[in-house]
């Protein structure tokens, strides 16, 4: 996802992004035929426009994507998680 910055670039860290309310990178939208092609989004919705997406608490909503531009409505806030400082926790926290 967003052209493999898992692995360069932000590494999907907040404060590494620098614009972000851009787009992500969409991906080439088709399907893959092996693990090697995995990794990228498949617009599949509305004609090749939109695909559903999980967040993390727990709603499900559509995004669109834009093939002229190469751009989609899944922003690079959206992915990208803040860091944690106190990792691991230097006190025992109880729930």
């Amino acid at each position: 996802m967003d052209g493999y910055r898992l692995y360069f670039d932000h590494f999907f860290r907040a404060e590494m992004v620098n614009n972000p309310d851009a787009s992500i990178d969409p991906g080439s939208n088709k399907d893959v035929t092996n693990w090697g092609d995995g990794g990228t989004i498949r617009w599949r919705h509305l004609g090749n426009k939109s695909a559903n997406f999980l967040f993390v608490d727990g709603h499900v909503e559509p995004r669109g994507y834009n093939k002229r531009n190469n751009t989609c409505e899944i922003k690079r806030r959206n992915i990208c998680v803040n860091r944690i400082n106190d990792w691991p926790p230097s006190k025992a926290y109880s729930y």
